[in-house]
């Protein structure tokens, strides 16, 4: 078990133990430090991954604040992997199913601060797929997502997408088997993206996001070992003979 584990098992051990009621403030970061005997950067990664598992939430200059207690915190008391072919499935599905209409409430309330932001973001995202640079390519999705997620101005919205991004470097562990022609066609989505938000276009932006996951979900499983969800599977499907269909109809 590492040392991160182990401190997210006691901080669990302690909420339970002093029963916290679900949206109670949790002991700071200090106190936690002092009390398990280890750095507060240990206890804060570790809040980190209770975060991204939904278990509290973190509110900067605020503390920490307890959202959920039984069903999340059995599976840290059963070590459940983040990285289990279970939970990427978990993860990619839920994407699938929230992440478009999260960006088409986004698309109809962005400004044009976050419009520069995210030009800003593809500038450089660019330059990390020209270098290759994969851990980099990862975090500027991420940030690219969240300047979006968060021109919605819904507090419940940025809170929930925001769980789904901690994990967002799964989908880019593939990126450098890919080839050049899939490399630009995930490049080209994000331009598309960031020009529906230009025009406001919420139902093409919409339809854009759902493109690129499933695209980047049909990579993910091509070149690995982990087993495509049948929801994912289904929609690439009914994708495919959408785009059948509408090519036979011109």
């Amino acid at each position: 078990m590492t040392k991160e584990l182990e401190i997210i098992k006691e901080i669990i051990a302690i909420i339970d133990k002093d029963d916290f009621p679900r949206g109670s403030s949790l002991p700071s970061e200090r106190k936690l430090a002092s009390q398990l005997n280890v750095s507060r950067n240990t206890v804060r990664n570790a809040l980190r991954k209770l975060e991204a598992r939904g278990i509290i939430d973190i509110r900067k200059g605020s503390g920490c604040y307890l959202l959920c207690k039984y069903g999340y915190i059995q599976d840290w008391l059963e070590n459940k992997d983040s990285d289990s072919s279970v939970e990427i499935q978990n993860l990619l599905e839920t994407r699938y199913l929230f992440e478009p209409s999260a960006v088409f409430l986004s698309a109809k309330r962005i400004d044009d601060n976050n419009i520069k932001e995210l030009e800003e973001c593809l500038i450089r995202l660019s330059q990390a797929i020209i270098g290759m640079e994969i851990e980099n390519i990862a975090n500027i999705d991420t940030d690219f997502r969240r300047i979006i997620y968060c021109s919605s101005g819904n507090r419940f919205l940025v809170f929930t997408m925001n769980q789904l991004t901690i994990n967002n470097h799964h989908l880019f562990r593939v990126f450098d088997q890919l080839s050049e022609f899939e490399k630009d066609s995930v490049f080209a989505d994000y331009v598309e993206i960031l020009n529906g938000l230009k025009k406001r276009d919420a139902s093409n932006v919409k339809k854009t996001v759902e493109n690129n996951i499933l695209r980047m979900c049909e990579f993910f499983f091509r070149y690995t070992d982990f087993k495509m969800p049948e929801l994912i599977t289904d929609a690439i499907k009914m994708n495919e003979n959408s785009t059948a269909q509408t090519l036979s109809s011109r």
